[in-house]
């Protein structure tokens, strides 16, 4: 019987972390789809253009710093999707290996190349953040050889924050929308520069049809980042916002910091990694041997279990149209991949037929984890429109300064912050400062008079104020 992968690695992490459950779960999900995931498809529900539905999952998980262990959960996926990559690209044979008669020194030489050049192939597949244009550019080098991409960021909030602050990256929210579906899509961008190569100020940029993209990133508190207005776009109904509560911690699974056992942690990933190499080799060998679209159908046993939850979701918009319900539109789509990657998991391949076989159970599982996972979605995001008008209205403008002090590491002068402010009064600037200072977060000195004999009021970040 073959070993179900998610059940494996959430019961080992389990056993060693103390990090939220749901969080383990999710980054056990985002394995099976980042890995496993781009060898199948849903040929009769909508999807990627030319191929249907793929199981491929976008997380956000949302918690306070530090002790949901967000970083530890992210980091301990991030080191079994690199080694399982770099392996099954060593494997596979995708590097060329023209050494047959060398000598033992030479074979050994040829080995580390060959896997300095796989592990920069699988940190291809990673975008963390970036513009528009600089994305589209690392997809059009690398998208020859990698037709999988992995998003990861340990801070997607600034992300968040960016895409509605800065306008070089307003193009983001866009982008990625089409790359969750796989769309391809021209991009028409600014060519101006007269300092530029005619390469770097080319203003065309195209992104593929069919790649697979999948997201396991994360960021503090959702009021920190989110408007109503953000939930009601499309980005964040793509994506499984994963919000955790202090209150939901308990000490009775805490683990020591200071643990000799704990040096063994990324020894317990060794099977792991095994049985997911075992796995990945056995899907590329069956969709290498098809003709026409090399992917693996599915067929669902149950198709009423999540045609009702679409049409529950789909019943109440019409009741009440509010940020929730419109949120909840995407909550079907989730289901059905999560129903899929149970599937993959436990290699429910039908012999006879050769399809992915979602059973009812697959289905109930992910919606186990599912209403488990956003038990304070509601909440949060109906709260945000109380936030927009009391807590927001202080809360967003006092981070937008802090994050524009922090762009000057030796301080920013009092002018250029008012001038790069302006669309907030003088007198509510001078407010925030001034609580700022008073949560000593930041500081305001004086520079030496300059040639105007004035001296110059700056602002500057305290040290080790920001909670990491």
């Amino acid at each position: 019987m073959a070993v179900d992968l998610l059940e494996n690695y959430i019961a080992r992490v389990s056993k060693r972390l103390d990090a939220p459950k749901v969080f383990i779960e999710a980054s056990a999900y985002h394995l099976v789809s980042s890995l496993l995931g781009r060898y199948f498809r849903c040929s009769f529900i909508p999807g990627t253009p030319h191929v249907g539905f793929r199981p491929n999952t976008w997380f956000l998980l949302s918690s306070i710093p530090g002790r949901t262990r967000r970083s530890t959960v992210s980091n301990s996926s991030a080191y079994v999707y690199k080694e399982v990559l770099k392996n099954h690209i060593l494997q596979c044979g995708f590097i060329d290996n023209n050494a047959d008669n060398q000598s033992s020194d030479e074979e050994n030489k040829k080995k580390r190349s060959d896997n300095e050049i796989a592990k920069e192939h699988v940190d291809d597949t990673i975008i963390e953040e970036g513009s528009p244009e600089g994305i589209m550019d690392h997809i059009d080098i690398t998208s020859k050889y990698t037709g999988a991409y992995a998003i990861s960021s340990s801070e997607f909030g600034s992300v968040l924050s960016n895409i509605q602050n800065k306008d070089y990256q307003k193009g983001v929210s866009t982008l990625l929308s089409k790359l969750y579906y796989g769309e391809s899509g021209t991009v028409m961008l600014s060519q101006r520069g007269k300092d530029k190569s005619p390469d770097q100020k080319r203003g065309k940029r195209h992104i593929p049809e069919g790649l697979y993209v999948t997201m396991f990133c994360g960021m503090q508190e959702p009021k920190y980042y989110l408007s109503p207005i953000m939930v009601g776009q499309g980005l964040m109904r793509r994506i499984m916002l994963l919000y955790i509560k202090t209150s939901d911690m308990t000490m009775e699974t805490w683990k020591k910091p200071l643990e000799p056992a704990r040096e063994e942690y990324y020894e317990e990933f060794r099977g792991i990694i095994s049985d997911f190499n075992e796995r990945m080799k056995t899907y590329q060998e069956i969709t290498q041997d098809m003709h026409g679209i090399n992917l693996i159908d599915t067929i669902f046993v149950d198709t009423e279990f999540i045609n009702n939850f679409a049409r529950k979701w789909d019943e109440r918009l019409i009741t009440e149209e509010s940020y929730y319900n419109i949120y909840m539109q995407g909550y079907w789509e989730h289901l059905t991949k999560l129903s899929m990657l149970h599937a993959i998991s436990r290699n429910g391949l039908d012999k006879k037929t050769g399809l992915l076989r979602v059973d009812r159970e697959d289905c109930r599982r992910a919606n186990d984890f599912l209403t488990r996972a956003t038990k304070y979605g509601q909440e949060a995001i109906e709260n945000l429109g109380y936030i927009e008008d009391t807590v927001r209205s202080t809360v967003e403008p006092q981070m937008r300064v802090l994050n524009i002090i922090k762009e000057y590491p030796d301080g920013v002068d009092q002018w250029i912050l008012y001038r790069r402010l302006y669309n907030i009064p003088a007198k509510l600037l001078g407010d925030y400062l001034n609580d700022l200072i008073i949560q000593e977060r930041i500081v305001r000195d004086q520079r030496p008079p300059g040639s105007g004999g004035r001296r110059a009021v700056f602002y500057k970040i305290v040290e080790g104020s920001e909670r990491k």
